[in-house]
């Protein structure tokens, strides 16, 4: 996640209140030669302190849980041999049963999120 995804979910966490501690936010690298442990933990956890950074060196783990969430990523080199990085924008909302319930495209703002989190813990959407 870029760092104003993660400032806009900050924010988001913010304007919900008490609910926030109901959120439990999780990264994953799709770089992990670069990402090393201590880096990502460090970078995400500079903007939510409670969050978890996830890695793996198992490509095909990666892909799959990749696959499951409908996201899409490329790590390739460019004709100078410099890593070029691409990958989906969104952020996936997932239940305690490991659904995804809700997933915010890049850009979608705090305030927008922040509507999104409350609706989902009145219960709204629940079956």
């Amino acid at each position: 996640m870029c760092p104003t995804t993660l400032s806009d979910i900050k924010k988001a966490l913010t304007h919900i209140g008490g609910n926030a501690s109901k959120v439990d936010l999780a990264m994953i690298t799709i770089d992990p030669a670069r990402d090393t442990g201590d880096l990502l933990t460090n970078y995400v956890k500079s903007f939510i302190p409670d969050a978890h950074a996830l890695r793996t060196d198992d490509s095909t783990a990666l892909q799959t849980t990749a696959t499951r969430f409908g996201a899409a990523y490329t790590v390739t080199k460019d004709a100078k041999g410099q890593e070029e990085v691409s990958h989906t924008g969104n952020v996936y909302i997932v239940d305690p049963t490991g659904k995804v319930v809700l997933e915010w495209p890049f850009g979608i703002g705090p305030d927008s999120m922040a509507i999104d989190l409350d609706i989902l813990f009145s219960g709204a959407l629940s079956s």
